[in-house]
């Protein structure tokens, strides 16, 4: 998701000259009554004179008290166009005993912005819908969204080939599920209902889809999924805790392969396993940093 450059500007003095609030609450980690030196970031809903702060790392929600909690109040309803609506603030405190969020002060208040979308549990699955038309050109689509961010797109047209994209996923807190693909230069929106997503945009005025849940999400379908259990099968990996299902698009294959020989040798399977051309190798390999780019190479040489 995109900011304004001068709200992360901003964003980003603050932190830097602050730092963080702890992570975890009372029951997991946070110091109950912890002197008023903290900052924290995240969102923050006003109602009825008094809000509710959410960390947006995690989504968790806290109540907001404390000397600065009237003031916090009174610049939000001043600033927000709608008392209720979300809005991106970093705050001066500290923690209750019952985690609670005491406010000091307000450092920055930020209607433009929000937390970034974070995979929530009650999304993943697996779903699909099939678009009508003749036996040529009908379509079908299946999304993949894992609990850990990664989603994958399944499309076939007609009888042809299937064509497979992966990206990332999240879900902000009026519950819009985002939907990016880093071959696409815009972002999709569904709304979650039930077993359903609906997509909000892009769509022309006046049509609807809807996606329907199937089951669990199949960390082992497709291109990714093939190339993640490569990655595994080397000698030296340094796995994820869930294994090749927590590999993410983004994830740095130096930080699974932290050695030469380790990134060597999985350049040597590729080689071999899907015939890479030596010139396609010497070109190629060395600007792959990512699984997403891995993936990309393979689909390239399968084609």
């Amino acid at each position: 998701m995109q900011y304004p450059t001068t709200f992360t500007a901003i964003a980003m003095l603050v932190l830097a000259l602050t730092g963080c609030e702890s992570n975890g609450g009372a029951a997991d980690g946070i110091i109950a009554g912890a002197p008023d030196t903290l900052t924290f970031e995240g969102e923050y809903r006003g109602n009825d004179g008094s809000g509710r702060w959410m960390r947006c790392t995690d989504g968790r929600y806290f109540d907001v008290r404390g000397p600065g909690a009237d003031s916090l109040f009174a610049a939000y309803a001043t600033q927000t166009g709608h008392v209720g609506d979300a809005v991106k603030v970093w705050l001066k405190g500290g923690w209750s005993v019952d985690s609670s969020v005491v406010v000091s002060k307000t450092m920055l208040l930020a209607p433009a912005m929000r937390c970034a979308p974070i995979p929530n549990d009650t999304a993943s699955g697996s779903y699909f819908v099939e678009l009508p038309g003749s036996e040529v050109n009908k379509r079908g689509v299946r999304i993949d969204l894992f609990a850990n961010g990664r989603a994958a797109q399944y499309s076939t047209v007609g009888s042809g080939a299937e064509r497979e994209e992966t990206g990332t996923w999240g879900m902000d807190s009026d519950g819009r599920l985002e939907l990016t693909w880093p071959q696409r230069p815009r972002t999709f929106t569904f709304m979650l209902r039930g077993d359903s997503l609906r997509q909000m945009a892009p769509l022309p005025a006046g049509a609807e889809v809807v996606l329907l849940r199937t089951g669990p999400p199949d960390a082992g379908h497709g291109v990714f999924g093939e190339v993640c259990r490569l990655i595994m099968a080397e000698a030296g990996v340094i796995a994820p805790e869930g294994g090749a299902q927590d590999l993410l698009p983004n994830t740095s294959l130096h930080a699974v392969l932290p050695t030469d020989t380790g990134l060597q040798a999985l350049a040597a399977t590729i080689t071999e396993r899907y015939a890479m051309p030596s010139d396609v190798r010497d070109r190629r390999w060395p600007t792959i940093e990512t699984v997403q780019d891995l993936t990309e190479l393979v689909r390239s040489l399968k084609r």
